[in-house]
């Protein structure tokens, strides 16, 4: 009887489905402690038998990382997460993790960068993270997640150390590079020190807030490892004050030879307009401009009609502009600027011309031509906006060959300007092209002008591009 029993047993236990074996597997390895090695080896020969079983993937992913067998554990982790095993978020931790100590660190960031967004409320999550794109040599997606951990944790030693050793020597590099942005202005146009020194630049605005933006951060960083007793960022300290100190002294130096080629371009533009070269419209436009964007009511104060304080005469209209005066030991004199022609109504009276006489009286008056031909417009902005926009440098366009044209009084010929404009209007760059060497500098100085235009937004969002040609031509007769 007892033999009989023993047979009946092996054969119930020879007769277990592949699914049943692979179950009592599973509850072996689930069951061992101490011995990772054991239990992987059960929980593959589980799968071994029934490849359905993929909850013992997660179990198994996690037992050969221990072990330090990474390539096999991100490859179950892998698979348990196409089975659509739970918790994704461990799973998602066990590949990041492995792929890390492979050296893949590309996969490691993604995935650890996966898991971090299914729980963004974890600062130790996000410095994995950067410790992965780090690790791979993406410093931007480093520093962003290194601002989580700095976020969540606002004294976090360890965040703001990595940043601050990330973000220093690219804020010095930044500085390097507009220090070493040419001069768009055309030497000899100011006076003053900032004349003696023709290099320097001009750093775009876009530059400037992106410089400023690092700065603070920068600082930040500093400010937190400072109040730690752990830790020590005096030479750190001593290389941002050295670079923000370069920058300082150059805005400084930039921003006040600005100020004085304003003056020196609003006093050309008044000859200019007194003598035919531009409408008191585009004058006004553009001393807004050349005074750093100050408004249209604001270019030479009050509003636009009383603006030129003592330059409209008789109300504006029978006189229209009357000449510039000057007070001098109690009389008033012309400082040889011709008396304008009347004007009436409908705007028949003549420019009169410029004149040394005290009396202001002056011979006619003639300007340099410039023609702006119709924009070529690439892009989703209308050519007849563009126009506009741009003729509100005629008066800046101008000069820019008026002062070639005092060393070389024949001079004439064409530059274009290829304007890039982003999907808000704002434009990102100008270049300027001459049709011969001699007026190289007057496509430099136009490009320098384009910049500082702001164009309607292209309809499509997208960016454009505007050529704009100008031809030059000295005075007729």
């Amino acid at each position: 009887m007892r033999t009989a029993s023993l047979v009946l047993l092996l054969s119930l236990v020879a007769c277990a489905t592949p699914q049943e074996k692979a179950q009592e597997r599973i509850d072996q390895a689930l069951a061992i402690e101490g011995a990772p090695s054991e239990a992987i080896a059960l929980l593959n020969e589980a799968l071994a038998l029934d490849p359905t079983r993929t909850d013992a993937l997660p179990k198994l992913a996690a037992l050969q990382f221990d072990v330090g067998a990474y390539e096999a554990a991100r490859t179950h982790a892998q698979a348990a997460l196409e089975a659509g095993e739970a918790p994704a978020l461990d799973l998602m931790l066990l590949d990041g993790r492995a792929s890390a100590a492979l050296g893949d660190h590309t996969r490691a960031a993604a995935q650890l960068q996966a898991a971090a967004t299914l729980d963004p409320d974890q600062p130790e999550l996000w410095l994995e993270v950067a410790a992965a794109h780090e690790a791979g040599g993406d410093t931007d997606d480093a520093i962003e997640a290194y601002e989580q951990v700095s976020t969540q944790d606002t004294t976090s030693e360890r965040a703001h150390r990595a940043l601050l050793t990330l973000r220093l020597p690219v804020f010095e590099a930044k500085v390097a590079a507009a220090l070493e942005i040419p001069e768009a202005v055309p030497e000899g146009d100011a006076t003053g020190d900032a004349a003696d020194d023709p290099e320097l630049p001009e750093v775009p605005a876009d530059l400037l807030l992106e410089l400023a933006r690092d700065r603070g951060a920068v600082n930040l960083s500093l400010v937190v490892l400072e109040a730690s007793e752990a830790s020590s960022v005096a030479a750190e300290r001593e290389r941002f004050d050295a670079a923000t100190t370069r920058l300082d002294e150059r805005v400084r130096l930039v921003m006040r030879r600005r100020m004085e080629l304003a003056g020196v371009e609003r006093n050309s533009l008044m000859m200019q307009m007194l003598v035919g070269g531009g409408s008191l419209q585009d004058l006004l436009g553009d001393l807004g401009s050349a005074a750093s964007d100050v408004e249209l009511s604001q270019a030479l104060g009050g509003n636009a009609l009383n603006a030129p304080s003592g330059l409209l005469g008789g109300g504006g209209t029978a006189d229209g502009l009357g000449g510039l005066v000057a007070a001098r030991g109690g009389s008033i004199r012309t400082p040889g600027v011709g008396a304008l022609g009347v004007r009436e109504a409908l705007g028949n009276g003549g420019y009169g011309g410029m004149g040394l006489d005290p009396m202001g009286r002056g011979g006619p008056g003639s300007a340099p031509r410039m023609r702006l031909s119709p924009p070529v417009v690439t892009g989703a902005l209308v050519e007849a906006a563009v126009r506009r926009v741009v003729r509100r440098l005629s008066p800046r366009l101008r000069l820019c060959y008026e002062r070639l044209l005092n060393r070389d009084p024949s001079l004439e010929g064409d530059v274009s300007v290829v304007i890039r404009i982003d999907g808000t209007g704002h434009v990102t760059g100008a270049t300027g092209r001459a049709s011969a060497s001699s007026l190289s500098e007057a496509a430099t100085c136009a490009a320098a002008a384009t910049r500082t235009l702001r164009f309607p937004a292209p309809s499509d969002g997208a960016s454009a591009t505007v050529i704009q040609s100008i031809a030059y031509a000295p005075p007729a007769g």
